[in-house]
Order: structure tokens, then C-alpha cells, then sequence
């Protein structure tokens, strides 16, 4: 028994599109592993769009119950989603003023502070170590030009 109709036609339109997309795709050429093709990306995408979208029609048929639908209600973790993104925009401001390690080390000792709530001391470790282990991955493994800021090293 199909319980939502729209969700199960919706569902197979998206994976005929999928295979559309796939064998598209696979026409224009995938190229090897290492040099991918014109045809490469568009394969994968259709391959996801057509597993999610089975997803989508399978569960209208295989489901028991009903969903039941809650009502979106603002809690108080909207105080602390607001104050992160508030405080990934002002380390966006002061990376290049600041420099990479001193903002993130800013961005992630706020964070751990205010929304983990974490002690001092773990606060001051954990931004050391997040701060400098991703400037290592950044700028010493994937070598990517990180801002300098006020430090020139």
C-alpha cells in the first residue's frame, strides 16, 4: 500500500532521471580514475540522485506507519547556532588582519567557552591543538596559502 502518493511518483521521476543522467553520462566518457572524464562527475551525481530517489519511493511502499509531523519549535539551541555563525563571520573578517592561527585559535576558544561550555584549561589545550593541527593540514600538508596576519612565519 503506496502511503503517499506524491512522495512515490516524485521518487520515480527522479530515478529515471538518475539513469538519464548516468547514461548520459557514461556516453560522453568516464575517463580513468586518475584523469576523469567529461562524463565523470554527472555519472556519480546520477548514480546518488538515483540511489536517494529509490530511497524516496521505496519507503512510500515498505513503510508501516504513518510519519507523524512535528511542529518546527525555536528552542533555546537557536541562541547558540546564532552565536556560531556570528562567530564564524567575524573570524571571516579578522583572517587577514588577525592571520589564520590567531583567528582560529579566537574562533575555537569562543566556542568551546561559550557554547560547549568547557573549562579554561581545556579551552586554552583544545584551541592550541585545533588551531595549529589545522594549519598543519592547511598550509603544511595540502599546502594551501593560509593569511599570515600579524605573525609572518
Amino acid at each position: 500500500m503506496i502511503k503517499n502518493s506524491l512522495d512515490f511518483v516524485s521518487g520515480i521521476v527522479l530515478f529515471m532521471f538518475g539513469l538519464f543522467v548516468i547514461l548520459l553520462s557514461y556516453s560522453q566518457g568516464l575517463g580513468k580514475p586518475s584523469e576523469a572524464g567529461p562524463g565523470q562527475f554527472g555519472f556519480l551525481l546520477g548514480i546518488i540522485l538515483a540511489i536517494l530517489s529509490s530511497m524516496i519511493f521505496l519507503n512510500t511502499i515498505v513503510k508501516k506507519s504513518q510519519i507523524e509531523k512535528k511542529k518546527f519549535e525555536v528552542g533555546p539551541g537557536w541562541r547558540k547556532v546564532i552565536f556560531q555563525a556570528v562567530l564564524i563571520f567575524l573570524f571571516a573578517m579578522a583572517l587577514d588582519t588577525l592571520g589564520f592561527i590567531v583567528s582560529s585559535f579566537i574562533l575555537f576558544a569562543l566556542s568551546l567557552r561559550f557554547i560547549f561550555l568547557k573549562g579554561v584549561l581545556t579551552v586554552l589545550f583544545w584551541s592550541f591543538i585545533c588551531s595549529f593541527g589545522s594549519y598543519a593540514l592547511f598550509n603544511v600538508i595540502l599546502r594551501t596559502d593560509l593569511p599570515r596576519g600579524i605573525f609572518a612565519f
